[in-house]
């Protein structure tokens, strides 16, 4: 019987892997994984839209385990957590920012550094925004507006993929999640090609209308973007690019982020994709491990 390479790669590594199921506040099961020893500096890692905590396997799987304690999540709606139906359960930002906090205290996480791929910077927003930054060592925004700057770049074939997984028609969902897939990185994704397309069918079509539009504080007053808490982001921040994300512009993401945080680490790397800690996984973990250490041994 053949094995998938992807199949082969997730049985060398489970052993290393530590699976439990979370409950949000409002009873939504959220599907974690941990990688390394508790009680150790904590990394939470926060993947995309449509996507899983699949998509950081090339972390997971690696030596950072050995001096962090990794966690990742999938978030509601996606992967192997819960998909609540009513549109109210993904429009609040609080909502959001309660997965995170229950995932923390679940896994013991105290004070970790948030590295937020994509949609995850807008998860990460949502955290800052209803719980502060108390609990909070730093921020790694791979690949990630998070709202705070605007994207004119961004591709129009995305928002069209995008726009394909939220019809009824499942054969159109299916030719959505594949062409979105193509997006991601620059060259194709071998081993994770399947996952990386196959986790944006879990992501069902209602889910990702009710998360499309605008989001709500809860008294219900809603806000277009985050550059509201620009002022209030005094930790030690490192931004990520790739040179060639179809998602936006490394050099004009680049241009906002050495604008508006001249203080934080801000890196592009040459001839990857949006994917930008798969495709160049070595050179992410060896920055994210550095960032990591002076970072903690600051505090």
């Amino acid at each position: 019987m053949r094995i998938s390479a992807l199949a082969l790669l997730l049985s060398l590594t489970a052993e290393a892997q530590t699976y439990s199921t979370v409950t949000a506040p409002d009873g939504v099961p959220l599907n974690v994984v941990e990688a390394g020893r508790r009680g150790g500096p904590g990394l939470l890692l926060v993947h995309g839209v449509g996507q899983s905590h699949v998509s950081w396997t090339r972390q997971l799987n690696s030596d950072l385990a050995k001096s962090y304690h990794m966690v990742a999540f999938d978030l509601r709606g996606h992967g192997g957590s819960g998909k609540p139906w009513r549109a109210e359960d993904y429009r609040n930002a609080c909502t959001w920012a309660d997965d995170v906090a229950a995932v923390m205290t679940a896994t013991e996480l105290k004070k970790p550094i948030m590295v937020l791929w994509s949609y995850g910077g807008t998860i990460g927003m949502h955290y800052v925004r209803c719980r502060g930054l108390d609990n909070l060592s730093g921020l790694v925004f791979a690949a990630s507006r998070a709202g705070l700057y605007p994207n004119p770049d961004v591709n129009p074939k995305i928002p069209a993929a995008s726009d394909k997984m939220m019809e009824p028609d499942l054969r159109r969902v299916l030719d959505g999640a594949a062409e979105f897939a193509t997006f991601l990185t620059s060259t194709p994704p071998g081993e994770l090609a399947d996952a990386a397309r196959v986790m944006n069918l879990m992501y069902p079509p209602y889910a990702r209308k009710a998360n499309d539009g605008r989001h709500v504080l809860p008294d219900g007053t809603p806000y277009r973007d985050n550059t509201d808490l620009i002022p209030s982001l005094k930790l030690p921040m490192m931004f990520v690019f790739g040179e060639h994300d179809m998602f936006s512009s490394a050099k004009t993401a680049s241009a906002a982020v050495t604008k508006l945080f001249p203080r934080a680490k801000n890196i592009t790397y040459p001839g990857v994709g949006h994917w930008v800690f798969f495709e160049a996984a070595e050179k992410f973990n060896a920055d994210l491990a550095y960032f990591a250490a002076n970072t903690f041994k600051a505090k």
